[in-house]
Order: structure tokens, then sequence, then C-alpha cells
């Protein structure tokens, strides 16, 4: 039996090579969830982890740490302009 990190992996490996986007807008990480029998919860898991793979190749921690630099960043833009 596989453990869940590597099912949530391998689930999202496909959903990459699907061309799935966290947001699942084209419904292909629900797809692959549901074909295994999984629900929200598994969903939930591979959408966060397409965001924090994509944030990694844009050179960040994860998608925390990115969402957490544009703030910062809109902050200081703010602080400028008032």
């Amino acid at each position: 039996m596989i453990s869940t990190e590597e099912a949530i992996r391998l689930m999202v490996d496909e959903a990459e090579r699907q061309s799935a986007d966290s947001n699942d807008c084209k419904g292909i990480v629900r797809d692959i969830v549901t074909a295994h029998g999984l629900g929200f919860n598994a969903w939930f898991c591979v959408c966060v982890d397409l965001a924090n793979r994509a944030a990694r190749r844009q050179g960040f921690a994860s998608e925390v740490d990115r969402a957490y630099k544009a703030a910062q960043t809109e902050i200081e833009k703010r602080k400028v302009t008032i």
C-alpha cells in the first residue's frame, strides 16, 4: 500500500501531465480524484500541491510565500503613494 503523500504526488503528477491548474478550471483534478473514489479532501490536497509546485517554479518556497511577498510588495507601493 502506498502512503498518502505518494498517492497525492502521483495524482498531482497526472494532473500536471494533463495541464491542470490549481483552481481546477477544467475539472481535471476532480476527474482524477473521483476516478480513485476520493472526495473533497483529496481534491483540495492535489490543488494545493499544484499551486505550490507552480510557485516553486517561479522561485518561491510555496504558494503562501508567493502570496505573502506579493502582499508585501503591494503594501510598499501603497506607502509610497500615501
